[in-house]
């Protein structure tokens, strides 16, 4: 187990990056967030397959809101990082609707998916480099991201 670093609850090593990354996004009350149908011990939540983990992470998005953006193909990463900032009412807990330059696609989740993968792709390449060890990666610290508020 692994402790989590904003609400101290112990978590299996294989979940906490995904508790912790969500953990400051919602009330405290850890027992509205139980994922269902699998055991949890004491404070450690257990999860018995990757659709109970995906079920438990998108039960605070807000439906009724939502975060659009429209980015091209060729610029998804600045485009995207950009219009993620200038959106002041939106939160992560909106449902996000994407749409690209020149295209015709309703979103119905599968570019939502597309966009993500992409962009979390860009994000590495542009803003982190491969530690010596090759176990993980360290921000590469450019002042020209820094400067545009992508840290």
């Amino acid at each position: 187990t692994s402790e989590c670093p904003v609400c101290n609850d112990a978590f299996q090593v294989d979940i906490i990056e995904v508790h912790a990354a969500t953990c400051g996004l919602r009330p405290s009350d850890n027992d509205s967030h139980e994922p269902s149908g699998s055991g949890a011990v004491g404070q450690i939540k257990t999860f018995g397959s990757t659709e109970e983990i995906l079920d438990w992470i998108t039960r605070p998005v807000n439906e009724t809101n939502t975060f659009s953006i429209c980015v091209s193909r060729t610029d998804l990463c600045c485009r995207g990082m950009q219009q993620w900032q200038r959106q002041k009412q939106t939160s992560p807990k909106s449902r996000l609707k994407v749409t690209f330059f020149g295209e015709a696609g309703i979103d119905t989740r599968a570019l939502s998916r597309e966009f993500l993968t992409e962009m979390l792709a860009e994000v590495e390449n542009r803003l982190f480099v491969g530690g010596s060890d090759k176990k993980g990666k360290n921000p590469y610290i450019c002042l020209n991201s820094l400067d545009s508020n992508f840290f």
